[in-house]
């Protein structure tokens, strides 16, 4: 019988992976068109030297360049391994694929050790069930990895395997920097066990992966750098955007948009709005054996929905949590007296007009969740979002001397300039909020001399508009950032004449073009400069 198990939980990884596949490679480029470029080459990088644990200062004003360290050293090393067998483009694309079929496959795995009729009819209806979740599954991006780890940690301290649970933890540790959140996650779940039996706090689970995660980052090649690393993506980022520091760019707490909530998860809702009925109906439900894993899940299920309120790609949690409170409930309430009566009910509506009309609607949602990643494949498949930055980083690798800094008005640029030129360093990317942290005054530096045409280190514009201050950009983006070269796209995104570069165009004492694409400039700082304090607010 278990070898049966394993055959089927290999029939349904291959299915999806070949699914995810498919769609992958109905594409030429990568499926995302920003950060996993960064990730492909550090991963490319790392199989092309064989040095496991490669991180240099490849941005200059950032924890990269004092505290080098690996944020996301486990993936690299999977990707690094994809790439080795199959190029960096297939092999990234083959590891996507491999991740988000384990997203499925480890849902069906809990199903079937949680003894749920037809795990794999909802294991389907999971996979079809959110355009929005099958997209972010789509990007080749480490987030994947918390949608694997973070549901079978909890199905292992469900199930109390203390020892698999422990070494997941470390592994999920070594993999991905925000893996504490996990500890959350399980005191969380502690207390959710405690309110409802009114018994001793059982922290067991939370102590073996708190263990196991702590074991992971010691054992991180930088492990104190990567202590402090994960301190800033776990607290520090959303510290300072609840706090009120509004970075103004690459700001994930927003409000989610109702409309896309309901448009792209309307299975989702509908069967929580089910289970969650059948729940407070039915009072055998509150009662049953499972009724504290049921009780967890609804709670972490509507946890992450007020997050993904606030932070949209909590999308990947609150999704797969949410079907598994609907699939536990509305497999528990299948095996009571109570179905009985309830089965009734539904066998009136056989051959009834409004039977029809509900699987077609079914039929409809499903299919309108899976032509979401048809309808994208042309959207993917056409120009990069960053068209042209591949030409700039392949002149300035060719013109521009090894180690010269690169200033640009996007930090978006970053991952796209690194995956085709390791050759400069660039003055920030992967997030904004690292410039900021590194230091505060220059973040606002070049915010204000991007956006406004001031050297302004302050949050709030200076109040000083003189012409002596605008002057200043020069010796600003020379003296204080080191750069030696100006990227700026020629219009903004409204497709008007982009303001910063209007400003270099005038500054021709500072600033000479050196280069063109039909979308990009680059400018060379001239050497003789004015100081940068000059133009500076203290």
């Amino acid at each position: 019988m278990a070898h049966h198990k394993f055959f089927r939980l290999i029939g349904v990884f291959i299915l999806f992976f070949g699914i995810f596949l498919a769609f992958h490679f109905s594409i030429p480029e990568l499926w995302t068109k920003d950060d996993p470029y960064y990730h492909a080459r550090h991963s490319a990088l790392i199989a092309e030297t064989g040095n496991l644990t490669l991180v240099d200062p490849w941005i200059r004003f950032h924890i990269l360049s004092y505290a080098p360290t690996d944020l996301w050293w486990g993936f690299h090393l999977l990707q690094a391994l994809g790439i080795k067998l199959f190029g960096v483009i297939a092999g990234v694309k083959v590891v996507a694929a491999f991740l988000s079929s384990i997203v499925f496959t480890v849902f069906y795995a809990i199903l079937v050790s949680a003894g749920v009729q037809k795990a794999f009819v909802w294991t389907t209806l999971y996979f079809a069930s959110s355009s929005m979740f099958l997209l972010r599954l789509m990007l080749e991006r480490p987030h994947v990895l918390g949608i694997i780890f973070v549901p079978l940690c909890w199905w292992l301290a469900v199930q109390r395997r203390s020892i698999l649970l422990y070494l997941l933890s470390v592994v999920y540790a070594l993999s991905y920097e925000i893996s504490p959140y996990l500890l959350g996650i399980f005191a969380f779940l502690a207390l959710c066990e405690y309110i409802i039996r009114r018994d001793t706090l059982h922290i067991r689970s939370l102590a073996i992966s708190g263990l196991g995660i702590i074991t992971g980052f010691l054992l991180h090649p930088n492990s104190f750098h990567y202590f402090y690393g994960s301190f800033v993506s776990y607290f520090q980022i959303l510290w300072l955007r609840f706090s009120g520091v509004r970075l103004m760019v690459g700001d994930e707490v927003q409000q989610a948009d109702i409309s896309y909530l309901f448009l792209y998860n309307t299975a989702t809702i509908v069967g929580f709005a089910l289970a969650l009925g059948a729940f407070f109906a039915v009072k055998s439900l509150r009662n049953a054996e499972r009724s504290v894993i049921i009780f967890q899940l609804l709670t972490m299920s509507v946890v992450w929905f007020f997050v993904y309120l606030a932070v949209p790609r909590a999308v990947e949690y609150w999704i797969p949590f949410t079907w598994l409170f609907i699939v536990l409930t509305l497999d528990t309430l299948s095996k009571m007296p109570e179905w009985k009566l309830i089965h009734g009910k539904l066998q009136k509506l056989q051959g009834s007009f409004l039977q029809y009309t509900v699987s077609i609607c079914i039929f409809g949602v499903f299919a309108w969740n899976l032509a979401q990643i048809i309808f994208e494949i042309p959207n993917r498949s056409s120009e990069l979002y960053f068209h042209g930055v591949k030409e700039v980083a392949k002149w300035l690798k060719k013109e521009t001397p090894k180690g010269s800094t690169v200033f640009f008005d996007s930090w978006g640029y970053w991952p796209m300039l690194f995956y085709y030129n390791q050759h400069n360093t660039y003055i920030m990317g992967m997030d904004p909020t690292f410039l900021y942290v590194y230091d505060p005054r220059m973040y606002w530096l070049w915010h204000h001399v991007v956006f406004s045409g001031e050297a302004c280190d302050t949050a709030q514009l200076c109040t000083d508009k003189s012409h002596e201050r605008v002057q200043s950009i020069a010796p600003t983006i020379r003296n204080v950032f080191n750069a030696s070269y100006v990227l700026v796209r020629k219009t903004d995104s409204e497709e008007k004449e982009s303001f910063f570069n209007k400003h270099l165009q005038s500054q021709k004492k500072s600033f000479i073009k050196v280069f063109e694409t039909d979308r990009y400039m680059v400018y060379a700082v001239k050497q003789t400069v004015i100081p940068a304090q000059a133009g500076i607010q203290r």
